[in-house]
């Protein structure tokens, strides 16, 4: 009875954007520096968000039936783009996004626990679709500090990260600058993730975290 009155109300336009404006309203959400920013959030179930713009020319885009709880959003600097589509959930999200940053998320994506996101330097952090995020996860495109080689050349420069469509990663994860991961695979709790790409259908795990098993799957459920 519940998923049907829940399908109901998701195939309902004018019922989601109803609910949904009404849900932000007595959300405790709170947005700062609204004068560089543009938010797009119609049909979009907010609760206790809190966005902090410190730029111009910024955009957030949220599609319609994404649930966000006690997500903070902090950026930094001018054209930063943060995309996230349909019907993901976001719980504990903490983004960090400077310099012209990107940040992409698939449709129907969860991240079912606090996450810190920091892309900086203007790189970018791409997330596929179908996706499944446990809690205690970093990402980060950079390192926020230069080292420098002894001739005062910086040798720690940010880079992308991509992340495929199906993919599962398990507590405590960190995935640094570089990293790669291809669809259909999953990575283990508590595992570290560098600058490398991998292959599709792949187990990851360890510190540095490496191909343990190939040609998988997953699902969401058991059996």
């Amino acid at each position: 009875m519940v998923h049907k009155i829940l399908k109901t109300v998701r195939n309902n336009k004018v019922m989601m954007c109803l609910l949904s404006a009404i849900y932000r309203f007595i959300g405790l959400n709170c947005i700062r520096g609204r004068k560089g920013l543009k938010i797009y959030w119609t049909s979009v179930f907010s609760n206790r968000i809190k966005i902090i713009n410190h730029g111009s020319g910024n955009l957030i885009e949220f599609g319609e039936g994404c649930r966000l709880s006690r997500c903070k959003i902090r950026i930094f600097g001018n054209g930063n783009r943060i995309k996230i589509e349909q019907d993901c959930v976001c719980k504990e999200m903490d983004i960090w996004i400077s310099d012209g940053g990107i940040i992409e998320i698939g449709h129907n994506t969860h991240f079912v626990g606090a996450i810190h996101i920091a892309c900086t330097e203007g790189k970018m952090v791409k997330v596929g679709e179908r996706c499944l995020f446990s809690s205690d996860i970093v990402i980060r495109t950079g390192d926020s500090h230069s080292i420098l080689d002894s001739k005062g050349h910086r040798i720690n420069p940010a880079a992308d990260i991509f992340i495929g469509d199906h993919v599962w990663i398990g507590q405590q994860v960190v995935l640094l600058k570089g990293a790669d991961i291809g669809e259909e695979s999953v990575i283990g709790a508590n595992s570290l993730v560098t600058g490398k790409k991998f292959r599709n259908h792949s187990v990851l795990a360890g510190n540095p975290a490496k191909i343990i098993r190939e040609n998988i799957t997953w699902h969401h459920s058991l059996g």
